[in-house]
């Protein structure tokens, strides 16, 4: 009985690892974040800002999603908020974009530098945040810079 148990129990685990891969490659896989994120990391006014060596950190983020139930229904949506490093600051890069009814992907994308913490009135607040890219997608999930 405990082996039959131990045995249910990794392959539960197993089950759990493989869903969780393929829910991370979808989430990976929808254009404007696989169209998006290179251009961001390479773009010159993101390394003039951030320096060289820029990362946008897809492993751990503050938001991820991608819903299959809407995707199914015809309604593609991807909201990304995330940490992004560089050698000379640190900032948030935004993604969020739709697709509905295959009617082509809309929405917005921004790099921001995330300015000094000061106590204001009682709570910390970031001062001097800088938007140092932003722009818009293309029907085909490309990226159009506007910033």
């Amino acid at each position: 009985m405990l082996r039959r148990a131990h045995l249910l129990s990794r392959i539960a685990l197993v089950l759990t690892g493989m869903l969780f891969s393929c829910n991370a490659q979808r989430l990976l896989s929808a254009p404007p974040v696989e169209k998006t994120v290179p251009l961001v990391e390479k773009h010159p006014n993101v390394r003039a800002a951030f320096g060289d060596d820029v990362a946008v950190s897809l492993l751990i983020t503050k938001k991820f999603k991608r819903e299959l139930n809407r995707s199914l229904a015809g309604e593609d949506t991807v909201d990304l908020l995330t940490r992004i490093k560089g050698s000379k600051a640190e900032g948030w890069f935004t993604l969020y974009a739709q697709n509905i009814h295959n009617q082509g992907w809309a929405g917005t994308f921004s790099a921001t530098i995330e300015g000094r913490k000061i106590l204001k009135e009682g709570r910390y607040v970031a001062e001097g945040n800088t938007v140092v890219l932003s722009g818009a997608f293309a029907p085909d999930g490309s990226p159009v810079v506007k910033k």
